[in-house]
C-alpha cells in the first residue's frame, strides 16, 4: 500500500513482479528501480529478504536427490515440504526391471559361494523359472539361524516385491570331492575306511551338509570307504569287500 501511495508511477511493475512468483519456482530477479525506490525497498527489508530467499534456494539446490536408476516408489515416508535431518530415510525406490533378492544359506554352503555365481530360482505358485548372479554376501552371521545372507541381482519384469523363491546356486565343480551318505560320518570329519579288509576310521574335510548327504573331500586315492551303515561296526571289525 506504501508504494501504491509513495510511488504510483512504479507501482504497475512491482504488481507485475509480484504477480509471476510462482512458489514452485526459483524466484525471479528484482525489477530495476529508480534510486528514491531502490532506498525505499531498502528501507522495508525487502533486499535483505530477497537475497535470504536466494540463499536458501541455492542451499536448497544442493540438496535435491537423484536415484541412480529408474524405477518404482514403494514408501515413502516424509510427507512433502517436510524437514529432515540429515541421514533420515526418505523412502524406498525399487528398480524396474532388476530386483535384489535376500537368501540365506548356511555357514557351510556361504564358504563355497563366489560373488558372480549363477543362480537359478522359482516360484512355487507359478514354476516360473528367474536366472540371477550372486551381487554380494553377508558379512555378518544370524544368531538365531546360523546362516549368512546373499544377495542375488536378477532382472525380470515379472518379479514382484513380497514374492518367495527357491533356488539353486551354481558355485562351480569341486576337486577330488565325493558326496556320500550323511549317516555314514562317525562324527564331524570322520568315518570307516576298509583297510587289510578291517574297519579304520579316517578323517575327512566336510564341505557341505545336506539333510541325507554330505559333500567330502581329503580321501587319499584307492581308499575303500564303508558305503553301508552296520549296526555293529566298530574299529578293526573284519569285513569282506564285495567287487
Amino acid at each position: 500500500a506504501d508504494v501504491k501511495f509513495d510511488f504510483p508511477a512504479d507501482y504497475d511493475l512491482l504488481d507485475r513482479y509480484t504477480a509471476q512468483i510462482d512458489l514452485n519456482k526459483p524466484l525471479p530477479e528484482l525489477p530495476s528501480t529508480k534510486d528514491k525506490l531502490r532506498n525505499f525497498l531498502a528501507s522495508r527489508d525487502v533486499y535483505n529478504r530477497f537475497y535470504a530467499i536466494r540463499s536458501q534456494e541455492n542451499r536448497l539446490s544442493k540438496y535435491n536427490i537423484k536415484a541412480p536408476f529408474d524405477g518404482s516408489l514403494m514408501e515413502g515416508y516424509m510427507p512433502a515440504g517436510s524437514m529432515v535431518r540429515q541421514g533420515q530415510k526418505l523412502g524406498t525406490l525399487i528398480q524396474a526391471g532388476a530386483s535384489e533378492i535376500e537368501a540365506s544359506v548356511s555357514a557351510a554352503d556361504a564358504a563355497l559361494i563366489q560373488t558372480g555365481d549363477a543362480v537359478v530360482m522359482q516360484d512355487g505358485n507359478t514354476s516360473t523359472a528367474y536366472r540371477g548372479t550372486v551381487q554380494r554376501k553377508g558379512q555378518f552371521i544370524d544368531p538365531g539361524t546360523q546362516s549368512y545372507s546373499i544377495y542375488i541381482n536378477a532382472r525380470s519384469e515379472d518379479l514382484r516385491e513380497g514374492m518367495y523363491l527357491s533356488g539353486k546356486i551354481f558355485s562351480g565343480a569341486i576337486e577330488n570331492a565325493f558326496v556320500v551318505n550323511r549317516s555314514l560320518l562317525l562324527s564331524e570329519n570322520s568315518m570307516y575306511a576298509i583297510v587289510d579288509s578291517t574297519l579304520q576310521p579316517i578323517s575327512v574335510d566336510v564341505l557341505k551338509v545336506g539333510e541325507k548327504q554330505v559333500t567330502i573331500k581329503g580321501i587319499p586315492d584307492g581308499t575303500i570307504l564303508l558305503n553301508q551303515v552296520l549296526s555293529n561296526a566298530y574299529k578293526g571289525l573284519k569285513v569282506s569287500p564285495k567287487k
